[in-house]
C-alpha cells in the first residue's frame, strides 16, 4: 500500500514538473503555479465535482478520460492565460470560474442521466414511486411513460382523459421523486 502511495506521488510531481516546465518556457510560470497551488482547494469548496466514472463504466477508460480531461483544463487555462499579462487575483477568479463550471457540469450530468437511468429500472422506479408516496394510479402511469416507453397520449387513450391531465401528473409525479431522492 505505502509503494502504490509513493508511486502516485511520485507521478503528480513529475507531471506537476513537466506542466510547471511547458508553463516557463511559455512565460507564464507564475499563472501555472498558481492553477497547481489552488485549482484543487477551489474545486474542494464546491459540493459537486466533475468525475469521469460520472459518463464512463469502465473503470480504466472512465480514468483515462480523467486524465485527458485534466491535461484539456490545464491547457485550457494556459491558453487562456497566454495572451494576458493579469493579476494573482485575475488568475485566482478564472480559476474560480473553471471550477464552477466543473461543478455546473457535474450537476448537470448526474440530473440528467442518474435519475434518466433510475426512471429506466422497474425496481427502482417503484422504491421511488413509493418514497414519494405517489398513488397506484400515479405510479401505473409513471411505468406505462418509462418502462413500457408509452407516449403521453398512448396513456391518455388507454385512461381516457385528457392529454395534459397525462402530462401534468407525470411532471408532478417526477417532480415528487426528485425531490424525494435529493
Amino acid at each position: 500500500m505505502l509503494r502504490y502511495r509513493i508511486k502516485g506521488i511520485l507521478v503528480y510531481l513529475v507531471y506537476n514538473i513537466i506542466l510547471l516546465t511547458i508553463s516557463f518556457l511559455l512565460n507564464r510560470f507564475y499563472q501555472m503555479l498558481i492553477f497547481v497551488l489552488f485549482y484543487s482547494f477551489i474545486q474542494n469548496c464546491f459540493y459537486y465535482r466533475f468525475h469521469a466514472d460520472t459518463i464512463q463504466d469502465d473503470p480504466i477508460k472512465a480514468v483515462r478520460l480523467c486524465k485527458f480531461i485534466t491535461i484539456g483544463v490545464e491547457i485550457t487555462y494556459l491558453a487562456l492565460c497566454n495572451n494576458l499579462n493579469i493579476s494573482i487575483y485575475s488568475n485566482l477568479f478564472i480559476i474560480f470560474l473553471i471550477a464552477l463550471l466543473n461543478c455546473l457540469l457535474e450537476f448537470s450530468i448526474e440530473s440528467i442521466t442518474i435519475k434518466q437511468e433510475d426512471l429506466r429500472n422497474r425496481e427502482k422506479l417503484i422504491i421511488l414511486c413509493k418514497k414519494a408516496k405517489l398513488t397506484k394510479n400515479a405510479t401505473d402511469r409513471m411505468i406505462m411513460k418509462y418502462i413500457d416507453g408509452k407516449t403521453y397520449q398512448e396513456i391518455a387513450d388507454l385512461e381516457c382523459v385528457d392529454l395534459q391531465t397525462i402530462k401534468m401528473s407525470i411532471n408532478r409525479s417526477r417532480n415528487k421523486i426528485f425531490k424525494k431522492q435529493d
